[in-house]
């Protein structure tokens, strides 16, 4: 059972009384004269009308996930407007973390202490992370929670229950992130920041002798070291496995193709590009040589 924070109150209140194109991917590099560059708004949902409680008061907990879909290739930042319940407010801190799946490994975590978020008047609170590489066009998550001790409060993450973001929806679990239920016509309140950098890497698509990919440099300086690689696994019985990789060196505007070379076999492809912490996938087929690699 979902639970809205208004309903919260009810619930606990009767517990009190009764004792209840190309795939583009980006990349960080090694060159230590790289100007710093600075983050921009990427996926925001700002419209509200109630809220989800995140925490726990007596037999109640439960945690909230909101999905999104980054467009840029780094992840530094994340705003959710959030406050601490009115009568049941959190003692414990805020955790905010960024999975790919919701049952999946934390990617990166930030917390604020209960002193930082309001009490029934919500702000928006920042969560800081270190730049985190993330696809671009694929589904990730905010995950909330506070601490899994019982009585530890409550905390309402506002949102809208009129779909106001087209990219993904909100989610809940009251087993501590084991189960998931989706609401899909709600989604929380939340701000993605990020940034492009210039080091970027494109998959080849379309009909080919082994796999291409096109790492360009589109800043003011050198780079150099970088590291790429390319990974082709699938095929019938899963007898494609194909590694290809190296370093190079990019003046600005230079950009290099790499690729895997020809290799044999006959059905799905799964690829997987990096670009040094850059990381990117795409889909394929190959029929003995020749490699088509769709769009």
């Amino acid at each position: 059972m979902k639970i809205h924070r208004d309903i919260l109150l009810l619930v606990v209140c009767a517990s009190v009384m009764f004792s209840s194109a190309p795939v583009l991917g980006f990349s960080n590099h090694n060159n230590q004269t790289a100007p710093i560059l600075s983050d921009e708004l990427d996926q925001s949902q700002t419209q509200t009308n109630g809220g989800y409680a995140v925490g726990s008061y007596l037999t109640f907990s439960q945690e909230v996930a909101q999905s999104f879909i980054p467009q840029k290739g780094i992840l530094t930042r994340v705003q959710l407007y959030i406050d601490k319940n009115e009568v049941y407010g959190a003692k414990d801190p805020y955790f905010v973390a960024i999975r790919k799946t919701l049952q999946g490994n934390n990617l990166a975590v930030a917390s604020v202490s209960a002193d930082s978020i309001p009490e029934y008047a919500p702000a928006w609170i920042e969560f800081h992370f270190s730049d985190l590489s993330v696809t671009v066009g694929d589904t990730y998550y905010i995950i909330s929670y506070s601490t899994e001790q019982t009585n530890s409060g409550i905390y309402d993450w506002r949102g809208s229950s009129a779909d106001p973001y087209p990219n993904g929806t909100l989610y809940y679990s009251q087993s501590s992130g084991q189960y998931w239920t989706n609401d899909p016509g709600y989604d929380c309140c939340f701000k993605t920041y990020g940034y492009t950098p210039p080091v970027q890497i494109a998959v080849k698509t379309g009909f080919g002798l082994g796999i291409s990919a096109v790492v360009q440099n589109t800043g003011s300086v050198e780079y150099t070291n970088i590291a790429w690689g390319i990974h082709v696994e699938g095929g019938l019985l899963g007898m494609i496995n194909k590694t290809a990789s190296g370093t190079l060196s990019l003046q600005p505007g230079e950009s290099k193709t790499v690729s895997t070379g020809l290799f044999f076999g006959f059905g799905g492809l799964h690829i997987t590009a990096t670009a040094d912490q850059s990381t990117i996938t795409a889909t394929g087929t190959q029929l003995l040589f020749v490699t088509i690699v769709k769009k």
